[in-house]
């Protein structure tokens, strides 16, 4: 049959709408959750990221500006130490990286934290993370007695593949892990090949609604699949536009559910909701983010910080993300 021949589109189309009726209405769809930095900041021994990059610039007595974004102000930095060291650029990038890597690796959760409130006590079994910390991790096996069973960290520079299981937990660093200093995602060159390898990943064989449906499965898996799997709630996460990874599978998601992309529309059950912090002082910012995500297939909810508490914030968020998953059974 010639590619593009309406009878083979035909075909495929019938046979999606066959696997579409044997899905259950209403039927259990798993739950995931993508945790950003916020869980850290709410305790007087975090280091923000915008410090990371602070205490770079100091060490090699360069110029910082926090009011450009992350990548930038890396790129920035970094830049300006190439520019008076002799050393090749790999070297140098290696040494920054150690430095941001090893900042990081001093943190440790305290027993009934918020990183054990939401990986011990909501029942998602996928835990993905932007940090490059382990606070997640050590927070849940401590809590639950776990050791590490199972883990892929063969990627030396991005982290498509990269999780470690521990007892029926799976925690994946999407962006790096201070353990591979190499992997840690921290400027535009990093986001934008990492981009690359995502597109090429969705856009290989099979389909994506052949992962939906699990008709066939790529060799090996992605932290990627989940989003169009699982329901994915978001949270302690800005989300700037600077993710541009993360922005990119969320509106690529989007595109493939609203053009109705090989039937999607009735065979993608998962949803993709993100928790948004409000204390009154970015309310025009965050209505404006709450109809771009909307746009996007993504609900959102504001969940007011009173008198600066983060942390009461996030138990409540915590306590809407059981109700949410209860509600989905």
């Amino acid at each position: 049959v010639r590619r593009g021949d309406p009878r083979k589109a035909h075909e495929d189309a019938r046979k999606l709408r066959r696997c579409a009726d044997q899905l259950k209405e209403g039927e259990f769809v798993q739950s995931a959750l993508l945790i950003g930095n916020g869980l850290n900041r709410c305790y007087k021994d975090s280091i923000p990221w915008d410090k990371l990059l602070e205490r770079v610039a100091q060490k090699y007595n360069v110029r910082f500006n926090r009011n450009n974004p992350f990548p930038l102000e890396f790129e920035s930095i970094a830049n300006q130490i190439l520019n008076s060291d002799k050393r090749n650029a790999d070297e140098v990038y290696s040494e920054i990286k150690s430095s941001i890597a090893s900042m990081v690796s001093s943190q440790e959760p305290n027993r009934g934290s918020l990183q054990e409130l939401f990986t011990a006590t909501i029942p998602a079994y996928h835990i993905l993370t932007t940090n490059y910390d382990y606070m997640l991790e050590k927070a849940y096996m401590a809590y639950a007695k776990a050791k590490p069973s199972e883990c892929d960290k063969s990627e030396k520079k991005y982290s498509l593949h990269r999780f470690e299981k521990c007892g029926d937990k799976t925690f994946y660093h999407i962006h790096g892990e201070a353990a591979k200093e190499k992997s840690l995602c921290l400027g535009y060159e990093h986001y934008a090949a990492y981009l690359a390898e995502m597109r090429k990943y969705l856009r290989a064989s099979p389909a994506v609604s052949d992962r939906v449906l699990e008709t066939s499965l790529p060799d090996k898996r992605s932290w990627v699949d989940l989003f169009f799997t699982h329901d994915i709630y978001i949270l302690a996460l800005t989300l700037d536009t600077n993710e541009i990874d993360l922005w990119w599978l969320l509106t690529y998601r989007a595109f493939l559910y609203y053009s109705n992309d090989a039937g999607l529309k009735s065979i993608m059950k998962n949803r993709v909701k993100i928790f948004l912090t409000d204390d009154g002082t970015k309310r025009e910012k965050l209505l404006y983010k709450q109809g771009l995500f909307h746009n996007l297939h993504v609900e959102t909810e504001l969940v007011s910080v009173h008198d600066g508490n983060y942390e009461e914030a996030y138990k409540i968020i915590a306590q809407k993300i059981r109700q949410g998953i209860s509600v989905r059974e």
